[in-house]
């Protein structure tokens, strides 16, 4: 197969004109091919200790976006990076500063920052309070260098929690994985808040079986991929904050017809930790309102595309977990 890098990403001219950034604070000292993955950061100063331990775990490119404020200590955060020899060797250093505290946090104007300044043909958009199995980037590699179809399609890596007081440390390989699962160690994760972002996945299967799997797309799947760049929508900017952030881009993908496989040896697991700083919730309306507003925008970009809302959400709504937006008219 080959492939040719990938330079469509582009700002939004609104959202860069707004934000200032500082690009390749630190530049790796680790030599990747283009045709390797990179994982793709966003995050405040607060995650640090979140990234070191990412850092540990994935031997690979790693692309950090730090929203940073004038008031926050750069200093610290410089000294931590510059202590760590995983950041040092592994990790892109981008810095977007927030002059505008009383704005939400811009999440897909960093995602959208993290793709353009990544130098690998294949990425994953990762949340910072993740680790990934610890020979990831090597099974990746071993993908890139084999058979597989990568345009248009999206390969889920499932995601994962741990009692993390019951364990020494996070599971290495789908072996240990399946055996906190089986030891009531760990669990999908949002399997008892949000369990439809994850569900299609179809966790039992991946524990069953040790080969790729295809899954349909479902409403509100808000999966972790891994991507070939080439010909990728941008993370949607008009959601800032929290909430449908991820829910977006899976839906755009769906949309351009994207094909929808789960990897069966590959994982991720989340680290937990309090509320970030910047993961307020909008207000059910203001969220739903721009969700509503993002499916009018796929309709018209996608020649009438749409998507029907399941019965089980608009029972949500129903309890008062959400408005009942797909009533709502132009």
């Amino acid at each position: 197969m080959k492939i040719v890098p990938s330079n469509n990403q582009k700002f939004t001219k609104l959202m860069k004109s707004i934000y200032r950034m500082e690009a390749y604070v630190s530049i790796p000292t680790f030599k990747h091919y283009i045709n390797s993955t990179s994982i793709l950061i966003h995050m405040t100063i607060d995650r640090i200790n979140a990234l070191e331990t990412l850092a540990s775990y994935w031997k690979g490119p790693l692309v950090i976006v730090l929203f940073l404020s004038e008031a926050q200590d750069l200093k610290y955060f410089k000294k931590s990076f510059e202590k760590n020899k995983d950041l040092k060797k592994y990790a892109y250093l981008h810095i977007v500063y927030d002059d505008y505290p009383h704005m939400d946090y811009p999440v897909n104007f960093l995602r959208n920052v993290a793709v353009e300044y990544s130098k690998t043909n294949f990425i994953i958009s990762l949340d910072v309070d993740f680790v990934p199995n610890i020979k990831l980037y090597d099974q990746l590699n071993e993908m890139i260098n084999g058979d597989m179809v990568f345009e248009n399609t999206a390969y889920v890596i499932p995601a994962f929690e741990v009692k993390e007081k019951k364990i020494q440390r996070y599971p290495l390989d789908k072996m240990e994985m399946v055996e906190c699962i089986q030891n009531d160690t760990g669990i999908q994760v949002h399997k008892y808040k949000g369990l439809h972002s994850h569900l299609p996945t179809n966790y039992e299967r991946w524990i069953a079986f040790d080969i790729n799997y295809s899954i349909d797309y479902e409403y509100t799947y808000e999966p972790y991929l891994f991507l070939f760049k080439k010909n990728l929508p941008l993370y949607h900017e008009t959601f800032i904050g929290y909430g449908n952030d991820k829910t977006s881009f899976t839906l755009e993908l769906e949309a351009s017809k994207f094909k929808f496989v789960v990897l069966s040896n590959s994982f991720i697991v989340h680290q937990s930790h309090p509320s970030g700083s910047w993961s307020k919730n909008q207000g059910s309306e203001a969220s739903w309102m721009k969700w509503w507003e993002f499916n009018r925008y796929l309709a018209w970009k996608y020649s009438g595309f749409e998507y029907q809302v399941p019965q089980w959400l608009k029972d949500d709504c129903e309890k008062g977990d959400c408005p009942r937006f797909w009533e709502w008219k132009l």
